[in-house]
This record gives C-alpha cells, sequence and structure tokens, in this order.
C-alpha cells in the first residue's frame, strides 16, 4: 500500500484516462491496488504528517512521533503502534528513495563539466 502510493502518486488518474482512451483496459496494478484497512488510516496519515520532521539522516525522530501522540491524545497502545508503524514505513520510505535516487544517477549520463 505504501510503495504504491509513493510510486503511483499522481500517476494513477492519468493512467485510466488514457486506457480508457484507447480502449485498453486498467493496469492491473492499479485495478488490484492495495488497499489500507480502516484501522491503520489513522498511522498512515500521521506519517505524512511527520514526514516535514525528517532529519539529515533520513528519518523522522522518536520525539516527533511522541510530540504528535500527545497532540492528537494517543493512549500507550497507539502511541506503540504509532512509533512501530512510523519507524516501518520510514525504513520502506528511505529504501525508496535510496532505490530512486540510485536510479537517476544511473540514468544520468550527461557529461560533466571538468570547469
Amino acid at each position: 500500500m505504501f510503495l504504491y502510493n509513493l510510486e503511483m502518486s499522481g500517476k494513477e488518474k492519468s493512467l485510466i484516462r488514457q486506457a480508457k482512451n484507447m480502449r485498453m483496459p486498467i493496469p492491473d496494478r492499479i485495478k488490484n491496488k492495495p488497499i489500507l484497512k480502516s484501522d491503520l488510516i489513522i498511522y498512515f496519515n500521521a506519517f505524512f504528517d511527520l514526514v516535514s520532521d525528517r532529519r539529515e539522516n533520513g528519518f523522522i525522530p522518536w520525539s516527533s512521533v511522541i510530540q504528535y501522540s500527545i497532540y492528537y491524545e494517543f493512549d500507550s497502545i497507539q502511541t506503540e503502534k504509532l512509533l512501530f508503524f512510523i519507524r516501518a514505513l520510514d525504513a520502506e520510505h528511505k529504501k525508496w528513495i535510496d532505490k530512486t535516487e540510485k536510479g537517476v544517477q544511473s540514468h544520468d549520463n550527461t557529461p560533466k563539466s571538468s570547469h
């Protein structure tokens, strides 16, 4: 679900429109996209709320997560889950960023200036 959103952000509607215009079926990846369970939406949204707190090391600090849980009055179980999901989503996000940056670098064949 998370990676689908990262990779397909802003593309899904355009791809559906293109498929319809070309009288082609909607791509399987869109047709069979993952669905987020309703009890996890709060943690998914929290991740995107906290993204702007990311530090130079690429991760959202623990203190930001705790402040978020206090502000939204999470109980101790919700706070534990929030910490777990933020860490898991952050790790996947970092992997995705690293992979994306690596792909961009490997496709960058422009000559480097020697000035």
